[in-house]
């Protein structure tokens, strides 16, 4: 029997999934954020230690796509990590990369297609047979634009601004506040680092702003769109680079899963007079990088 691995890293949660040489499922499990700009490589080794420690099988293949790798020497720590855990042989083999790829391939695209990942970062990505491109993706410090981080930055920072009166404060901005905990001068002074830099925490304001924004608040609704207006950027960006006019284009992540994000993100497409479709996964990011490993020549 052989068996093939899939991890999808994210910024907030990973998930991984064993399946055999039949494709059945065998083990299938998720937990924290392995994203490598959210978490340091020990973090990273002793997560999937205790994940690694539960398998009694050898593995024959690893597709691991992690989220903040951006070249091969990102991706090289990773994959020395991979080959010293348990149940990993010589003959396993291992590929790592940015989890943009899982996201491709759980549109089931093979030669043509985008795939948009918006959930804790956010990063494009195309493929036209043998161009590709990718746009975005640098990190939080570069701003990761319409990401559910940059989603919950953007509300925080204007939320303290109507504290100090620069612009009319609202119960919106009141929710945002209390959300995270800045009641008066002292929290906001001494959270600040905290907002930027806890990219897990300021992401989970996002449910909040979509669940405002559902309900007609419009500073949410306007949040919502900017934050889409970068994603229109960076396919157009990506759709430039490898010469396409109309194509397919998967959405993977948390938030771009919500139902009222997705459709915003498509009228503002066509607003843009972009022809993408704009589709969910047909498999789990983690499902079909392990079926690629499996699958790999």
């Amino acid at each position: 029997m052989s068996y093939y691995l899939g991890i999808d890293g994210g910024g907030t949660k990973t998930a991984v999934i064993v399946i055999d040489h039949q494709q059945h499922v065998i083990k299938h499990e998720i937990f924290g954020p392995t994203s490598i700009d959210t978490i340091d490589l020990d973090t990273f080794k002793q997560t999937f230690n205790a994940f690694f420690d539960q398998l009694n099988f050898d593995l024959d293949g690893i597709y691991a796509g992690i989220g903040g790798i951006l070249s091969q020497e990102d991706a090289m720590p990773i994959k020395n990590i991979l080959e010293k855990m348990p149940h990993v042989t010589r003959s396993t083999h291992i590929i790592v990369n940015n989890d943009i790829m899982n996201a491709y391939f759980s549109g089931g695209f093979i030669d043509e297609g985008l795939a948009l990942i918006i959930g804790t970062g956010s990063v494009c990505y195309g493929k036209n047979h043998e161009l590709s491109h990718r746009a975005g993706g640098w990190g939080f410090l570069e701003g990761d634009l319409g990401s559910a981080y940059d989603l919950g930055l953007n509300a925080l920072l204007l939320s303290i601004k109507a504290f100090d009166g620069r612009i009319d404060d609202t119960p919106f901005y009141q929710h945002i506040r209390n959300s995270y905990g800045l009641m008066n001068v002292h929290d906001i002074f001494h959270s600040l680092e905290d907002i930027r830099l806890n990219r897990t925490k300021t992401a989970s304001l996002s449910k909040l702003i979509t669940t405002e924004a559902k309900e007609g608040d419009q500073t949410a609704i306007n949040l919502i769109i900017q934050s889409c207006e970068y994603h229109v950027q960076a396919i157009k960006a990506v759709l430039k680079k490898i010469h396409l006019n109309a194509t397919t284009c998967v959405v993977v992540g948390s938030l771009g899963h919500d139902t009222y994000y997705f459709q915003t993100l498509q009228k503002v497409l066509l607003d843009h007079h972009l022809n993408v479709k704009l589709i969910k996964p047909i498999l789990s990011p983690e499902l079909a990088a392990a079926k690629y490993i499996l699958s790999y020549k």
